[in-house]
Order: structure tokens, then C-alpha cells, then sequence
């Protein structure tokens, strides 16, 4: 069986639109929402729990595919038996990373609908990059709401999360060495 059989997938490319307003198409299309059982691991085979993974900037649709496989079969490997979620949203804006922020902000406002989970779902998600954002967003004006969230290399500063860093010795000390000293 193939791997895109044993988990599920949401794509969220169509959420976001340019500054103008007008529908974006991605360079890459990518895989379909598939929110049905996987035929290749059904529910059967799965625990009642939900790991949600979210890729980050400048993934096309096609490497989003491979991200998304490649996250599933390492913690399939490490025996989660969690149903998977692998989502898809349009960060591949080549080098204006800006459009990729007001993109991610965009895909965030619908991320819990899109992935249409049971109300109390035993949510973990887990985002890399940018796709954090996203995520962070989801969770702030979404209604999203997961158990537990795993930021991988985040590419939200600290302080969006919690402002008293700053002030904090041991965190704020260490903030305060990896801050260029012309800022």
C-alpha cells in the first residue's frame, strides 16, 4: 500500500488570496483533502487521538507531500498509532516571506474547520517554520484548540507567546545573549 493511503490530509491552498484579494495558484498543486478513513490504516488500527502536522515556508505542494509522508512514517516507525493529519498551505512564495506571513495568518483563520475533528478531539499538532504561524494564529482567533502543540524551529519569536521573557532571568538573560547587539 502506499504511504498517502494509511493517513488522512486537509488542503488549505485555497484559503489565502493575494494583497488584491484574487485567488492564488500554487506553482505546485497539491494533495487533495482526504478527511475519509485511510484505506491503508483504517481507524480499526488507530487510537483515539489525532497528531496534526502543519509544514512551514516555501514548501511546494509536491515537497509537501514528501514532508508530510515522511512525518507520518517516523512516528509510525516509533509506534504512534495516532490518526495523522498532513496539512497543506500555500508557503511556497518563493523569496517575499512576507506574502508567506499574511498567507499563514490567512490559512490560520480556518484551520479547525478545514480539519472538521470531533468536538474534545485528543489534538496534538506539530509545526515547522512558518507554520507556526499558522498555527499559532488557529489557536489565538481559529478556535483551535490541541491537546498539546510541538513548535519545530518556530519562526515566532518567544515573546509572541509570553512577554514576561524579557524580563526573566535564565530565559530573558539568554534572549538578551542571542540578540544582535546593534538591535
Amino acid at each position: 500500500c502506499h504511504v498517502e493511503q494509511m493517513y488522512q490530509h486537509v488542503d488549505l491552498t485555497g484559503l489565502a488570496r493575494e494583497y488584491d484579494g484574487s485567488t492564488i495558484n500554487p506553482p505546485t498543486p497539491p494533495r487533495g483533502t482526504e478527511m475519509n478513513a485511510p484505506s491503508g490504516l483504517p481507524d480499526s488500527e488507530t487510537i483515539d487521538k489525532y497528531f496534526v502536522f502543519v509544514h512551514g515556508y516555501n514548501v511546494s505542494g509536491y515537497k509537501a507531500r514528501g514532508w508530510n509522508a515522511e512525518v507520518f512514517k517516523r512516528l509510525y516507525a516509533l509506534g504512534s498509532r495516532a490518526r495523522f493529519v498532513g496539512v497543506t498551505w500555500n508557503g511556497d512564495t518563493g523569496l517575499d516571506y512576507h506574502k508567506a506571513v499574511f498567507q499563514a495568518f490567512q490559512t490560520g483563520d480556518g484551520l479547525r474547520t478545514a480539519l472538521g475533528l470531533p468536538a474534545g478531539a485528543d489534538v496534538t499538532v506539530a509545526a515547522h517554520s512558518l507554520g507556526n504561524m499558522l498555527v499559532s494564529h488557529a489557536i489565538q482567533s481559529g478556535g483551535f484548540s490541541p491537546q498539546n502543540y510541538f513548535m519545530i524551529n518556530a519562526a515566532v519569536p518567544l515573546e509572541a507567546y509570553d512577554s514576561s521573557v524579557l524580563d526573566q532571568k535564565g530565559i530573558g538573560s539568554a534572549y538578551e545573549v542571542m540578540t544582535e547587539s546593534s538591535w
